[in-house]
């Protein structure tokens, strides 16, 4: 037996996705990655050069797609990769070719010199691959109902193209995001089997939001006048039917002060896996994007993780700074996953040395957030 990892092309789009399907158990019309996952293999996308396929001569063993993507923080942007389609064939599996398949995707990310990535998954199965569980959002539970006939929602299609490039145009406002292009914006939207819907006032456009079946919840809400969150979710419960609804925002949504006064918290979500690959590029893009949310104190930490060499935050005069392999005395030194727990995360504080406490707390958890339309 011998393996052998391939990059997928564009004539093997059907067996990839048929072969992730049979793997995932996934079987009907209405349960395919075609279907659930239209921005990855939807009939006028091809992302097989992406895929890196394991092969036991002419056999398809395992599969795992690196996605390229951007996110953007003002006006700078990170180059993450999505993690996704992880699969290898029950005959196949308990011998060793998941971590074949993945030592091979870690070498992938360092090579393209992505600053993270991230995958779902459960934690016990990719922490030895360097993923783990820290970016969090809140959710609140809405049970308030109103009826105002001048608030009216629609489901949209595909064909409903002026409404898709209102959302868009929306979307693209926001400071911190996912890149998307019009022109996948819709498949985005829609990926998971999310539903999105634009809202009107008084036959006006006013906003859009995606429902997540996966998450049984709102998952992105965009208003072009934020005041009227409470109303617009009020008559959506109400249009839906419903006696209560979810909505997950990141934390730094400036929309937790409105949920936060007239909705019930229920709970902080675990987003997804994710792996830093340049904590200096991560940190000092995301608090830069920290500053411009809200003022942070001035200060320094001076950080080791693992064996890696040690690198110096800087924050003074709202702008950021960071040294590498100073001679500073280092503050603390963290594994992987303390270091991915206290900068994205909800670290134990009191667990720290006293010195750095006050900053720790006031820079973190950043500003990095993935969309249930953006997981993969």
């Amino acid at each position: 037996m011998k393996y052998q990892i391939v990059r997928g092309n564009s004539n093997e789009k059907d067996w990839v996705i048929s072969f992730g399907d049979f793997c995932f158990n996934f079987y009907g019309l209405h349960a395919g990655f075609s279907y659930i996952m239209p921005k990855l293999y939807g009939s006028n996308v091809d992302t097989m050069k992406y895929h890196f396929i394991l092969k036991d001569d002419d056999c398809y063993v395992g599969l795992a797609g690196v996605f390229p993507h951007r996110y953007q923080v003002f006006d700078d942007k990170l180059n993450y990769a999505g993690i996704g389609t992880v699969c290898v064939h029950p005959k196949y599996r308990n011998q060793g070719c998941m971590t074949y398949l993945l030592n091979k995707v870690n070498k992938e990310l360092v090579k393209e010199q992505y600053d993270f990535a991230f995958l779902g998954g459960s934690e016990t199965r990719y922490a030895h691959f360097g993923f783990y569980p820290c970016v969090e959002a809140n959710i609140y539970e809405w049970t308030q109902h109103a009826q105002d006939r001048s608030y009216e929602f629609k489901l949209l299609q595909d064909k409903d193209i002026a409404d898709i490039e209102q959302c868009y145009q929306l979307y693209t406002k926001r400071k911190i995001r996912c890149n998307r292009t019009l022109e996948t914006f819709y498949n985005i939207a829609t990926t998971w089997k999310n539903k999105i819907y634009s809202c009107y006032m008084n036959h006006n456009w006013i906003g859009y939001f995606i429902y997540s079946k996966k998450h049984q919840a709102i998952t992105e809400i965009e208003l072009s006048d934020i005041s009227l969150l409470n109303v617009v979710i009020s008559n959506f419960l109400t249009w839906l039917d419903q006696d209560t609804i979810n909505i997950e925002l990141p934390l730094y949504d400036e929309k937790n002060g409105i949920l936060a006064k007239n909705a019930k918290y229920v709970s902080k979500r675990t987003v997804e896996l994710f792996q830093i690959l340049s904590y200096e590029r991560v940190l000092s893009v995301l608090l830069q994007g920290q500053i411009k949310l809200r003022k942070l104190i001035d200060g320094q930490l001076t950080v080791q993780v693992e064996d890696s060499s040690p690198f110096t935050c800087i924050v003074a005069d709202d702008q950021v700074k960071i040294l590498k392999n100073t001679n500073i005395p280092i503050d603390i030194h963290l594994t992987k996953k303390e270091a991915h727990l206290l900068f994205l995360g909800d670290y134990p504080y009191d667990k720290l040395p006293l010195k750095i406490r006050e900053i720790c707390r006031d820079w973190f958890p950043l500003p990095l957030f993935i969309s249930s339309s953006d997981q993969v």
